[in-house]
């Protein structure tokens, strides 16, 4: 995979721009191109039921201050410094869940969502950051790179890979390794064990062992971290390691699956200032 094709959604907040910041950056290192979308509510003025059918009617002049209001800022920013030289896109969904855009473009042609995190729940034009990131980590038939708004390692040099070795990896680490190798990253390998998720060191180095022999990689290495729980190790690592990025496997459980298990990356999504890049096994 070499990440090219970039999606990126924004909402104009301060979490979306920061996300913008580091999908130019990855444009630049792998020449690639960056679709800007942005999701907004028509203004309507009016609402009725002609022959049993509901109808709104959209106010024509506000629709037009909107769009020039929008066009503003997609302009600003694809005139910034950072994306000077880049091939930018832009794409305008009407009316939907900020969450669904991915069934409105061509992910089959995309590598990766680049989305901001933490941003203001109210944000302009009915917002696409907070849980409608980790909605989107859920759902999306594509790797999500997840950006806190106050994050700032825009070329990560040291990548935390967590796994617990338990789920087929062949159709995942050659992605983390893709990323690995734009920025000259080390990849550590770290196993969390809990005590529901236990697994002894001797599992560990096996597992990686075999990992490392079937993707070779120059900078690798693995850490095995006891913890009270995934999250809480992954937090210590990031601490104790001076992890810049961290990448994992994510489940996309949806329905009763997800209200039982939930998802770790899902949680922390919410709360890492560290980027997150999620990943999904083929179904």
């Amino acid at each position: 995979m070499n990440f090219k094709h970039l999606i990126l959604p924004t909402d104009f907040s301060p979490a979306s721009e920061n996300a913008f910041y580091f999908a130019c950056k990855l444009a630049q290192k792998t020449e690639g191109e960056i679709h800007l979308v942005h999701i907004y509510e028509p203004p309507y003025y009016s609402e009725s039921i002609v022959g049993g059918q509901f109808s709104l009617t959209v106010d024509e002049a506000a629709q037009k201050k909107l769009y020039a209001q929008i066009e503003a800022e997609l302009h600003r920013m694809v005139s910034s410094e950072v994306a000077k030289g880049l091939k930018i896109y832009r794409k305008l969904i009407p009316d939907i869940k900020v969450w669904d855009f991915p069934k409105y473009i061509e992910t089959g042609k995309a590598d990766l969502i680049v989305m901001g995190t933490r941003g203001a729940t109210n944000a302009w034009h009915g917002g696409i950051v907070g849980t409608n990131t980790e909605r989107v980590i859920r759902t999306a038939p594509i790797p999500v790179l997840a950006v806190h708004k106050d994050s700032i390692d825009y070329e990560p040099k040291r990548i935390l890979f967590a796994t617990d070795f338990r789920d087929p990896l062949d159709n995942i680490f050659p992605k983390v390794q893709a990323f690995a190798k734009l920025w000259d990253s080390e990849i550590i390998v770290g196993m969390i064990s809990t005590r529901d998720t236990y697994g002894t060191s001797r599992f560990a180095r096996e597992k990686y062992e075999e990992l490392a022999s079937k993707f070779p990689y120059p900078q690798m290495r693995l850490v095995v971290h006891n913890d009270d729980s995934v999250e809480e190790g992954i937090m210590d690592l990031i601490e104790v390691l001076e992890i810049q990025m961290v990448a994992m496997l994510t489940h996309g459980r949806t329905g009763i699956a997800h209200l039982i298990r939930g998802s770790i990356a899902e949680d922390l999504a919410a709360h890492l200032r560290t980027p997150l890049l999620t990943l999904k096994n083929p179904k």
